[in-house]
């Protein structure tokens, strides 16, 4: 069993963009700019602790998904697809796990030791033939 959290630098990243909101509030005179601003803060700031109690989970069995108030499982056998999802702009920096029965994990790039989660999946499914793997996600993971 292994687990993969946010990396450090996603919430550093975040911080910075909640401390520049909030910065921005003490310069704006309106006060519906303030508002919103104050509003924005705080959706920054629920997603970032959500994300602190984030982490994907990786087993012989299944992968997990575990957040703040919900978790997600696939087992390896019901995996049916894993490729790049159908976006544009986020196709280099997501990795899309779909199952069977529905249930999709998203693998962003914020996580630690990204590579290495990917190649586990990617490993553990090679032995199912009826899983497909998207050409293009193991020449990006090359």
């Amino acid at each position: 069993m292994k687990k993969f959290a946010y990396s450090k630098n996603y919430f550093i990243y975040g911080i910075l963009i909640l401390l520049l909101e909030i910065f921005l509030v003490s310069y704006l005179e309106a006060w519906y700019f303030k508002s919103l601003l104050l509003i924005l803060a705080g959706f920054s700031a629920y997603g970032l602790i959500k994300d602190y109690f984030s982490y994907f989970i990786v087993d012989e069995q299944k992968i997990t998904y575990v957040r703040l108030s919900t978790h997600t499982e696939i087992n390896w056998d019901d995996i049916a697809h894993i490729g790049l999802p159908h976006s544009q702009i986020l196709k280099l920096f997501q990795m899309a796990i779909y199952s069977t029965e529905g249930k999709v994990l998203m693998v962003t790039f914020w996580f630690e030791n990204y590579k290495e989660l990917a190649h586990y999946i990617i490993d553990n499914c090679k032995t199912n033939p009826d899983i497909q793997i998207d050409d293009r996600l193991t020449a990006l993971l090359e």
